[in-house]
């Protein structure tokens, strides 16, 4: 009996394992690979009840890149202040990152990853100000 338990527990970390492999999983190195992949991106953020930002959202532009072994992020379009860059922390489910600004030095911000979502890929939705993350067309 406890062969055949056995067997079948490993059966289903394998079909668990394969189905999240198909489904496209994400992971650090995935991630960077999407942030890097646009040449800008819109950062959204709004203090909403909403789960899309409305049209009284403020945005500015990002843009994500290698720098050695290091990858960075930097705004592009900061209104009221100058240009800054940040260092983020990549997770497998999303990124962390300094915000810069008129946003104080202990301001971190954390963006999920959602596969499914092609037009906000990154967002926060468990706050009360919101943020999204989206490429900008070329």
């Amino acid at each position: 009996m406890r062969t055949i338990l056995g067997v079948f527990a490993s059966c289903l970390l394998f079909v668990f394992a394969a189905s999240a492999t198909e489904k496209g999983a994400s992971g650090q190195r995935a991630i960077k690979e999407i942030l890097a992949g646009a040449k800008r991106w819109t950062f959204i953020f709004e203090f909403t009840s909403e789960i899309l930002p409305t049209d009284r959202a403020s945005s500015t532009e990002f843009e994500f890149f290698w720098r050695g072994s290091e990858f960075v992020g930097r705004t592009t379009k900061l209104v009221g202040g100058s240009n800054c860059e940040f260092k983020l922390t990549i997770r497998d489910d999303g990124f962390d990152f300094q915000r810069c600004g008129c946003f104080n030095e202990a301001s971190v911000a954390s963006l999920d990853y959602y596969t499914d979502d092609k037009t906000y890929p990154f967002k926060r939705l468990n706050a009360p100000q919101k943020l999204w993350l989206a490429p900008k067309p070329e």
